[in-house]
């Protein structure tokens, strides 16, 4: 597992884990007070690299702090990976949107847009990339509509 700070937060042998979230081929489990381990064949090196870059060019902007990750590689690909970092509190917006009146989504549609806004002001553009089209942190095209 490779280390991204040398900071990393006290560790409590106590702490029962929680399991938070399990999507297909990918499970989110809280393994500490204030860390989440997020593994699986979803997980790819592209993530940590990117919340790593929204957190250089945006640090005001709240984005997990990666502290540990190791990424399984077959033919050059990675097929696994596990990311350990810190636990952002609150509900997700999944489990809350069907509480919200109309006016409260349309402000967190609005909000999401912005942030998304904010990012892309703020990150720079390699100067290769044609105005409106996007490509992930390793230069493949985005695949994310």
């Amino acid at each position: 597992m490779s280390s991204n700070d040398s900071n990393e937060p006290p560790w409590d042998d106590t702490f029962e884990p929680q399991q938070l979230a399990w999507q297909l081929f990918c499970t989110v489990t809280r393994i500490q007070p204030g860390i989440v381990q997020k593994r699986g064949a979803k997980v790819r090196p592209l993530e940590e690299a990117a919340m790593r870059l929204v957190k250089q060019h945006i640090p005001d902007l709240p984005v997990p702090s990666v502290h540990a990750w190791e990424f399984r590689y077959q033919d050059g690909v990675a097929f696994w990976g596990e990311l350990e970092m810190d636990f952002m509190p609150g509900r997700t917006l999944k489990s809350v949107w069907a509480e919200l009146d109309e006016t409260t989504k349309d402000r967190v549609c609005q909000d999401i847009w912005d942030l998304v806004a904010k990012i892309r002001a703020s990150v720079p553009r390699p100067a290769d990339l044609a105005p409106g089209l996007y490509r992930t942190l390793d230069g493949s095209p985005s695949h994310d509509p």
